[in-house]
């Protein structure tokens, strides 16, 4: 191992300075496995996993300094901690003072906080869990709302979810909406979707000659969200009419191909990951897990324009992968691998949120023009009424 000097430990703690974590470190200077964490332990600077302004702060701070923040923090005094010591964040001094088993004086809801939940409970328990950073919990921050008379179940209970089975596709809108009074139209019509079960106003709901001439003339210049706006239906009943009408956002003549379709989406592994490592791995807009990869440009589009090649080059036999020996598919997948890199990578988007985005501009044909303008929407909270 390469024994620490002067030199070395200067050069260490520079890089560190810089944001740098252990592992880049020691790719810039060529050291082994171990010397940069001890040297940042020489320099009382632990647990460098968490690496960050603050923590770097913290760690030049004297023991003396320390203990001054630890008795201002029992005592609640939180704000004044920050004026003095502006480069510290929240977030660092409430999960570093818990696992020193330091209480907060006020670490209870202050009057500051409750006001803040009042305003913004329409954010999300996610969000405001972000804001409180971590100093209450999503099930106390739930709890306190539901105190204060502010919040509506998060989650669907098992009797919500029967009266949809039971009464969605058989009673008028108004009435589904008294049998679920704590449940808006928009949440009521997105878990019909989740549940694949259609409404009573969809199965009831008649498109006249002008209405599917209206839908001809302008598919292709408008979103299935705009059409549906313009004359008066659901998203979904557009979709369906339109396809009826042998409209399609990619061209038909592939939409025979669904098996070997299939085929090529299951092999985009190497996309797949980088996504998500770009993403790192979790929905860019809540952080949850529970996320779906969403193409920025159609794979639709994307496998358009494969089918278009490898048709031209006559190594399109059939949609029956049964017709391609080993050899044949492996060529096609490095094919269609070299077509797909030529787009953007995917945003990891949590499930609800990318159905939401699809029941607004459709499936197929999506563009980045859209991402960007639903993206902007959500983080101005356009979309709040419409998620759980």
């Amino acid at each position: 191992m390469t024994e620490l000097n002067n030199e070395i430990e200067n050069k260490i703690l520079e890089l560190f300075d810089k944001g740098l974590n252990i592992k880049n470190i020691n790719s810039e200077l060529g050291l082994a496995d171990g010397v940069v964490t001890k040297c940042l332990n020489k320099h009382g600077i632990t647990d460098t996993g968490w690496n960050n302004p603050s923590k770097r702060y913290y760690s030049k701070l004297t023991d003396e300094q320390k203990r001054e923040i630890e008795d201002m923090y029992r005592d609640g005094r939180l704000k004044e901690i920050l004026n003095i010591h502006p480069t510290l964040e929240k977030s660092f001094l409430y999960n570093l003072m818990s696992r020193n088993k330091i209480e907060n004086g006020k670490y209870f809801w202050t009057e500051e906080d409750t006001n803040y939940l009042r305003d913004n409970i329409g954010l999300g328990y996610d969000k405001l869990f972000k804001y409180f950073s971590g100093r209450h919990t999503k099930k106390a921050i739930e709890t306190k709302a539901k105190k204060m008379g502010l919040a509506k179940p998060q989650y669907w209970t098992e009797d919500e979810l029967n009266i949809m089975r039971k009464y969605y596709s058989t009673i008028p809108k108004e009435d589904i909406k008294k049998l679920l009074p704590n449940r808006t139209w928009n949440s009521i019509v997105l878990k019909g979707s989740n549940l694949k079960i259609k409404s009573h106003h969809y199965l009831n709901e008649k498109y006249s000659e002008k209405e599917e001439n209206f839908i001809k003339e302008n598919f292709g210049k408008m979103t299935d969200a705009e059409i549906a706006k313009a004359i008066g239906k659901t998203i979904h009943g557009v979709c369906d009419k339109r396809r009826l009408l042998g409209l399609y956002y990619f061209d038909k003549n592939y939409s025979k191909y669904n098996d070997i379709s299939k085929f090529f989406r299951a092999h985009i592994y190497d996309w797949k990951e980088n996504s998500m490592k770009q993403c790192n791995y979790q929905c860019i807009f809540t952080g949850s897990k529970d996320y779906a990869i969403h193409h920025i440009i159609s794979f639709n589009t994307i496998l358009s324009e494969f089918f278009s090649y490898i048709e031209s080059k006559n190594l399109l036999k059939s949609n029956n992968l049964n017709d391609y020996s080993k050899e044949e598919l492996d060529n096609l997948i490095k094919i269609f691998n070299t077509v797909h890199d030529k787009y953007p990578l995917g945003i990891c988007v949590r499930k609800d949120i990318h159905n939401l985005f699809h029941n607004i501009y459709g499936s197929g044909g999506n563009t980045k023009e859209q991402w960007d303008i639903f993206s902007e929407k959500f983080s101005n909270h356009e979309y709040d009424n419409l998620i759980a």
